[in-house]
Order: C-alpha cells, then sequence, then structure tokens
C-alpha cells in the first residue's frame, strides 16, 4: 500500500483549493492572548484583519496623496492669500 507524503507545497495548493475566490491565504503571527480573546469573544479573526489592513492601506494611501500633492497645495493657498478666492467679487459676506 503506497503511502501519501504532504509537502508543504502540496498542503498549500489543497489550501488553495478550500479559499473563496478573491481571499488569499496567508500566516500571521498574532500575540497567544489577544487571539485566545478574540476567539473567546467569537470574533472572525480573518475578516478583522482583512478590515484594518484595508483601513491602513486607506491611510497610507492617502498620506502618499498628501505627499505627492503638497507643493501644488502650498502654492495654491499661498495664490489665494495674495489675490483671494477667486469667487471674492461673488462672496457676499
Amino acid at each position: 500500500m503506497a503511502r501519501t507524503v504532504h509537502t508543504a507545497a502540496s498542503q498549500r495548493r489543497a489550501a488553495a483549493a478550500k479559499t473563496p475566490a478573491g481571499r488569499t491565504r496567508t500566516d500571521l503571527t498574532l500575540q497567544a492572548s489577544a487571539v485566545a480573546q478574540a476567539r473567546a469573544m467569537g470574533l472572525n479573526l480573518s475578516r478583522l484583519a482583512d478590515a484594518k489592513i484595508a483601513e491602513a492601506i486607506r491611510e497610507q494611501q492617502a498620506r502618499c496623496w498628501l505627499q505627492a500633492k503638497q507643493p501644488a497645495i502650498k502654492t495654491y493657498n499661498a495664490r489665494v492669500r495674495r489675490d483671494g478666492p477667486w469667487n471674492k467679487d461673488l462672496i457676499s459676506f
């Protein structure tokens, strides 16, 4: 009788076959106490990690956008201080 040997690669392929579309299996190293508490509270660690990673991505994208646009923002603000807003003739306050 032949014995089946499971390699890490075959285990990854088998796990990938069970992963829902659009999702990727990955390994994370987390604090044991935090994992135990989250499980005790019924929290879904995958969904929670997904949400926090997506939030971190959005925040980093915003920081990168602001850094890239900073020269234009400074130029615009200097022009407004010098010349006033573009619609200054329409403002009635």
